[in-house]
């Protein structure tokens, strides 16, 4: 999710959205993204109902090759690096002056696959996007008119809409190229046309802004029909904390701009109904009582933002995140609709979970102990199971 803009003085962003520095979109975290210093139980970090032992990747035993000798490399039509490998390389391409030479060279190491799929993206770059300049306006126009065929060259089939993606963005700290565009293969490319065009008016009007507060106000401001378009109908309450929740904290050498880009995807009365209940939250200090308090203090305002029309337990919408979404990390169109069947207390327990989890799955440290998405459960239990011990009692431990 990771804004859309920043000042110009930055370095260029990569990503559809980010112009020089760009902002990161998203809200604060729920919850501290280190380590709870009480590591909890394996089945308090996860779901106790065996879901966790779903999750282990196949292994696959590679025997011998003794059918044939070697008779040195095959031809060039089956090897070289496919077009989806070579994707770090044209994402570099963005802040060159010269992106076709660029694009040029990534292929370099293709193979004729790979090497025919980045010529089709090439050319749409060199047609539709050559006098766009390098940086923003040059990731904004890829996104906007040649989204496509960088979708092919990657293998891309996302299913996450324009103010999704965006909120994706909004996660990453400002000059974070390689988070931003981690976002663009979750894009679905019905919507990569909004997505570009946000990206494009925000690189023009706003970018030479220096705040978050002063970009996303120029956003709606100067960009509002763009930010409409891609909102589509806007968050409602569940859909913003689930936004906030996965914000990283500000720092002084990674902020951004979350809080106010999730905001600024919401509905004025989701965003409403998210303050109330936040507001009545702190009250309630974390603990063995935490979610009892909660309930008989600010069960008016989690019922108005958590909306009770489901049945599942926070244990069965983890359930159906892992069986159908790939787990938390996974596709946020596709959890989205697992927390949909949830109840009111479901919903909330796991808004507040996932958020903190992500946080964990994006961390460095998970990265060393490779334990990102996508991973496997199995062999990352030790790793996360001190992770978020709040945040997992109040979603399967209610």
């Amino acid at each position: 999710m990771r804004l859309l803009l920043a000042p110009t003085t930055r370095s260029p962003a990569l990503l559809l959205l980010a112009v020089g520095t760009t902002m990161a979109f998203c809200a604060c975290g729920q919850d501290k993204a280190t380590p709870a210093a009480d590591a909890v139980t394996t089945d308090s970090a996860v779901p106790a109902d065996g879901a966790a032992t779903d999750a282990g990747a196949d292994t696959q035993v590679a025997t011998p090759d003794t059918a044939k000798p070697d008779t040195g490399p095959t031809p060039d039509t089956a090897v070289g690096l496919e077009c989806a490998e070579v994707l770090p390389c044209v994402a570099k391409c963005a802040t060159e002056k010269d992106s076709g030479t660029c694009l040029t060279a990534c292929g370099a190491d293709a193979s004729a696959e790979g090497k025919k799929k980045l010529s089709d993206f090439a050319g749409c770059a060199a047609k539709d996007c050559k006098a766009a300049g390098p940086g923003a306006p040059w990731t904004a126009c890829i996104a906007e008119k040649c989204f496509d065929a960088l979708a092919t060259c990657g293998d891309w089939s996302g299913a996450n809409s324009c103010a999704i993606s965006t909120g994706c963005i909004a996660r990453c700290a400002f000059n974070d190229d390689a988070c931003r565009f981690a976002c663009l293969p979750k894009l679905v490319k019905a919507d990569a046309a909004k997505f570009g065009a946000l990206m494009a008016c925000g690189a023009e009007k706003c970018g030479t802004l220096a705040t978050a507060d002063e970009i996303t106000g120029c956003l709606a401001d100067k960009c509002g029909a763009q930010t409409t378009a891609c909102k589509a109908e806007g968050w409602n309450c569940t859909q913003l904390a689930t936004c906030l929740a996965k914000c990283p904290p500000q720092t002084p050498t990674k902020p951004n701009a979350c809080p106010q880009t999730c905001k600024l995807l919401a509905t004025a009365d989701g965003m409403a109904k998210e303050q109330k209940l936040t507001a009545c939250k702190v009250q309630c200090k974390e603990g063995v009582n935490y979610l009892s308090c909660v309930g008989e203090k600010c069960g008016t305002e989690r019922l108005a933002c958590f909306v009770d029309d489901g049945k599942d337990t926070c244990n069965m919408v983890y359930k159906c995140v892992l069986d159908k979404c790939k787990g938390l990390g996974g596709d946020e169109a596709c959890i989205s609709g697992c927390v949909a069947q949830g109840s009111s207390v479901a919903k909330d327990g796991w808004v507040y979970y996932e958020g903190c989890m992500t946080l964990q799955l994006e961390s460095d440290q998970a990265k060393i102990n490779k334990c990102s998405f996508p991973y496997d459960l199995n062999t990352c239990i030790n790793q996360i199971s001190g992770f978020c011990s709040s945040q997992s009692n109040a979603c399967f431990k209610p």
